[in-house]
């Protein structure tokens, strides 16, 4: 993690932003689904070492894959438009 300092220009105030790293090159992450409506296609992870929750789109499940709230998962995770994201999750025992 680290932190950015930028002075917006229109205000000249001075914000401080704190910047994670994607963890590509630490293999997939574990965590607990939140959240997922099966009829909508979407939910949310609370992911076991991170801090925010990840967005998940069925589009995301590997093939065959149903998510149920309280299953323990595997996943990678990406910035996205909005946040964190969950891509590749598989349920793990």
């Amino acid at each position: 993690m680290t932190f950015e300092i930028i002075r917006n220009r229109f205000d000249n105030k001075i914000y401080c932003f704190l910047v994670i790293e994607d963890n590509k090159d630490e293999g997939p992450m574990k965590g607990t689904v939140k959240f997922f409506d099966p009829l909508k296609g979407y939910g949310f992870i609370k992911p076991d070492d991170h801090w925010k929750d990840h967005f998940v789109h069925r589009n995301e499940l590997v093939e065959g894959v149903a998510l149920d709230q309280g299953d323990r998962v595997e996943f990678d995770s990406e910035r996205g438009e909005r946040g964190f994201k969950a891509v590749n999750v598989k349920v793990i025992e």
